[in-house]
């Protein structure tokens, strides 16, 4: 097949593994997607319409399975003892040195316990409890940057509504935001010659060693003082790696993309006045709003390490292959939704992968509503009517999380 280009990509590997043949290859990279007029998930789903199977081989980034087809991807995530969650990222120089990110990268039977600790923290009753603090906070955010009739959108809303929030949730500091925010950038940032991944996992141990140590002899009702308290299925006691684990998926799972899903959004609202008009007037429901605009702009990128080898969808792969996919890939196969990158809010049924999917769905979904909820409201309410500054165009950026690195938006306050 013809490639791209390797220009931009340290770990390029030009040598093809003995059970990866030549017309399996499309050297597709995932950290830098060729993207024109500023679209980069319709650049994402050209890769549907370049006649490539459902599964390729790219040579950037170490080498690596790419998952193009929705199919494929519920195949292999429907198969944890063939695709493992533990170390899946590209290059495999990403991955990191001890057990974290708990259960995200996590296995069963391991990640039975895990998850059900995991559920218990993030308990319905806990979240919504939490609605009145984090919609008095988003409201008084917007009230102090409307008089200004504009904002940086992401680094002076979006990135501070999720952390906030998170925040509350794990009783920390507010005066923390600013140091979360790096240890969040540091997870998702494209790998890179001067990039260690572990560098964030230093960095959140450093963060989190003291607040762990002091919830274990000062407990309080927070989800901190539950996680060090909690047991496994087996009455077995988390060890310090699994508590610094779990911990890390708190601070940064919803941090990043949450930031980087309200950054689409509000472009998309800015962009498209009628449709904006129409959640603000009620006649499309947020609900609807929130899973057609995830659907379209899904900022995760998601893997898994082959454990063994095996034949799947056609094709050799070799123990410690690893496949990786955007989850645009699945959103915006039109073998699942029709016209995919239409936004259509009255699509008749939905299908997106925002969350994940089977048994690593996303644990703080329902939180992530709730704050895609408030935001539409809040902001609606108040500035029912913006535009993208014509002068600064938005901005992407790739890696892990697909977000946008800037967003300016204007609108007109009233006299």
């Amino acid at each position: 097949m013809t490639t791209p280009p390797a220009a931009g990509d340290p770990f390029y590997r030009k040598d093809l593994p003995a059970h990866v043949s030549p017309d399996q290859v499309y050297d597709y990279n995932l950290y830098d997607p060729e993207h024109e007029d500023m679209d980069l998930f319709a650049s994402i789903h050209r890769v549907h319409q370049l006649g490539l199977p459902d599964m390729f081989w790219t040579r950037h980034n170490g080498g690596h399975w790419v998952a193009a087809r929705a199919g494929a991807i519920h195949g292999i995530v429907k198969d944890p003892q063939t695709f493992s969650s533990v170390n899946w990222h590209v290059p495999a120089s990403m991955d990191y040195k001890t057990k974290y990110y708990i259960p995200f990268m996590s296995d069963p039977p391991d990640h039975s316990s895990y998850r059900q600790i995991a559920n218990q923290l993030f308990a319905p009753k806990r979240i919504m409890a939490l609605e009145d603090s984090i919609r008095t906070f988003t409201g008084t955010l917007i009230d102090e940057l409307y008089p200004r009739g504009g904002c940086e959108f992401i680094s002076e809303f979006a990135q501070h509504m999720p952390v906030v929030v998170f925040l509350k949730l794990l009783d920390l500091s507010l005066a923390d935001r600013l140091e979360l925010l790096a240890i969040a950038e540091l997870v998702v940032r494209p790998p890179g010659e001067a990039h260690d991944r572990n560098d964030a996992l230093r960095a959140m141990l450093a963060y989190l060693g003291p607040i762990l140590e002091d919830r274990i002899t000062n407990p309080g009702d927070d989800v901190l003082s539950r996680l060090v308290h909690s047991r496994k299925e087996d009455g077995a006691p988390l060890s310090k790696d699994e508590i610094y684990g779990m911990a890390a998926v708190l601070l940064t799972g919803g941090l990043d993309t949450i930031a980087s899903s309200l950054g689409h959004m509000a472009r998309y609202l800015a962009e498209n006045p009628e449709q904006r008009h129409a959640i603000a007037g009620g006649k499309v429901s947020v609900l609807k709003a929130t899973d057609e605009l995830l659907r379209r702009f899904a900022v995760v990128t998601r893997g898994r390490r082959v454990a063994n080898d095996t034949r799947f969808n056609g094709i050799e792969m070799k123990a410690e292959d690893r496949v990786v996919w955007a989850t645009a890939m699945f959103n915006l196969d039109d073998r699942v939704n029709e016209s995919p990158l239409d936004v259509d809010f009255s699509r008749k049924r939905i299908q997106h992968e925002a969350f994940g999917y089977g048994i690593h769905f996303c644990i703080g979904a329902a939180l992530a509503r709730l704050e895609f909820k408030i935001f539409f409201e809040e902001w609606l309410r108040r500035i029912p009517d913006f535009r993208i500054d014509p002068t600064a165009m938005p901005r992407y950026r790739t890696g892990i999380i697909m977000g946008l690195d800037a967003l300016q938006l204007r609108w007109d306050v009233a006299s």
